[in-house]
């Protein structure tokens, strides 16, 4: 258990400018169906939201009132000062959700830690990134032989000046 005061450091590689976390608690609650009321369970959200920094970031000029850039760490943007109680709660109750089990959001106590545990995830894709015409296993392929693949501007003018000198 973490000493009163504690503090952890989130280490976030989500591609969104913000990732909201909040705590959820279980009730028990009747429900209407055809054949009369039941119990279910159900998760509602409830304390405050706390705002881990992820890497997107606009380029150029960053609209009026966004915050600074994020610290980046091995593609990991950084979110100091979290309260660590809250953390364990939060990774208690998400530990099996998919962001969590890749890697793409962590937490520990000390820079260090931090620094070496996003080196080990360092290659790690979240499937957010900015997509890459050229290489992208996103980038869907054509079926027709007959169509060319998506590509850059470059690429292409380089593949027409090519035919050009050949003919």
């Amino acid at each position: 258990m973490a000493t009163a005061g504690s503090k952890v450091t989130v280490a976030c590689k989500i591609g969104v400018p913000w990732f909201a976390l909040q705590l959820c608690e279980k009730r028990e609650v009747m429900e209407n169906t055809q054949t009369g009321p039941r119990k279910v369970t159900e998760y509602a959200r409830t304390g405050n939201i706390v705002h881990i920094r992820g890497t997107s970031y606009p380029r150029g000029t960053p609209p009026v009132g966004f915050p600074e850039k994020p610290q980046i760490i091995n593609g990991y943007a950084l979110t100091k000062n979290v309260d660590k109680d809250f953390w364990d709660k939060w990774y208690e109750q998400n530990k099996k959700a998919p962001y969590v089990v890749s890697g793409m959001i962590m937490a520990h106590e000390t820079i260090d830690a931090v620094r070496g545990s996003t080196s080990d995830h360092n290659g790690h894709m979240s499937g957010l990134e900015p997509m890459r015409p050229d290489n992208d296993p996103r980038v869907p392929r054509p079926t027709n032989s007959a169509i060319t693949g998506i590509e850059t501007e470059d690429s292409r003018k380089g593949r027409i000046a090519a035919a050009a000198e050949m003919a």
